[in-house]
């Protein structure tokens, strides 16, 4: 019996490693690249990680709303490279998919932008 509740131990343990490793390698931040020249635009992913108060209550719609706000923010600190009217980044980005990781935690949002628009 012991030796089974130690297996078990064992390999929660290193299934907690896996997860967390994994968790590490993904990219955080924004990048924004020229996907076309006429009509302009311009792709921006962008990735953040919920607040570390948010991760601490482990509520995965209190941690999606932080990573996805935080997500959002990126993006628009991004679109300043290519264009300084905040009037022109909502009406002319489109949010073209969503993704959220580890219930919560992590999420990544890709946007097309169409200045002028």
């Amino acid at each position: 019996m012991k030796i089974l509740i130690l297996v078990s131990i064992t390999l929660t343990a290193l299934a907690n490693c896996n997860s967390t490793s994994e968790k590490s390698q993904i990219p955080l931040g924004a990048n924004i690249q020229k996907i076309s020249s006429n009509p302009e635009q311009y792709k921006i992913i962008s990735t953040a990680k919920a607040a570390e108060t948010t991760l601490e209550r482990r509520n995965s719609m209190i941690m999606q709303r932080s990573s996805c706000e935080g997500a959002d923010l990126l993006a628009r600190e991004k679109l300043k490279e290519v264009s300084q009217d905040p009037k022109d980044w909502k009406s002319a980005t489109v949010k073209t998919s969503e993704k959220i990781f580890y219930q919560g935690e992590f999420c990544s949002k890709e946007f097309l932008f169409t200045p002028g628009k």
